[in-house]
């Protein structure tokens, strides 16, 4: 009988790993995924090198077949590029966690803004995990339904996210950059490439 560890923990995960005989496992932040609400950056720069340092200390260090995500301070992309490095070269993180909306400026992921954190992440060869984030910025702020926001503001987020980053030429100028768009399922892939091939036929100029 395996022995009861806090839920969680290293330990728990570990217990989970060898009854099931998965050989690793990638570890995701829960609250912290609502790092891009957060506006005081001092303050966020600060909680997201605690939390890396939390994560490689707990989880990383006491077991290498759990990889636990960072998060990094998108606030400032130059400061997020500066943590990534860090959490992927120093805490042996397999990448980050990045929120598709709720983000200062009100910027989207495609936009030039970001692009250092992209640089620093086709340069580490790690990989960016974006997440649905919040409903801000969506349209939905007023849904009031339980389960209606829930319901579109993952995909709408992810497609509007990959849209952004395709057309902005986030992958061409950074082609071996690695980008997951999770927590959405996989429906959005087909509409989104649905549009796109529509926008090219009746919109022959657009790239």
């Amino acid at each position: 009988m395996l022995a009861a560890y806090r839920m969680g923990s290293a330990e728990d995960w570990q217990a989970f790993l060898q009854k099931t005989g998965i050989e690793e496992t990638v570890l995701f932040p829960s609250s912290g995924l609502g790092i891009g609400l957060l506006r005081d950056v001092e303050y966020t720069v600060s909680l997201c090198r605690a939390y890396n340092d939390y994560v490689a200390a707990r989880y990383r260090r006491v077991d290498s077949r759990l990889h636990p995500m960072a998060i990094i301070p998108m606030q400032d992309p130059k400061l997020g590029a500066e943590e990534l490095r860090r959490a992927v070269t120093d805490l042996d993180l397999p990448g980050a966690m990045v929120p598709a909306t709720g983000l200062l400026m009100g910027a989207d992921l495609g936009h030039p803004w970001h692009w250092p954190v992209y640089e620093a992440a086709a340069e580490l060869d790690c990989v960016l995990g974006v997440h649905g984030g919040s409903n801000r910025q969506l349209g939905l702020d007023t849904f009031m339904a339980p389960g209606s926001s829930q319901t579109l503001h993952h995909p709408v987020a992810l497609v509007t996210a990959c849209v952004s980053m395709t057309y902005n030429g986030v992958f061409d100028r950074y082609p071996n950059l690695r980008v997951a768009f999770l927590e959405g399922g996989c429906a959005w892939v087909v509409l989104m490439l649905d549009r796109i091939e529509r926008n090219r036929e009746q919109f022959p100029g657009i790239p």
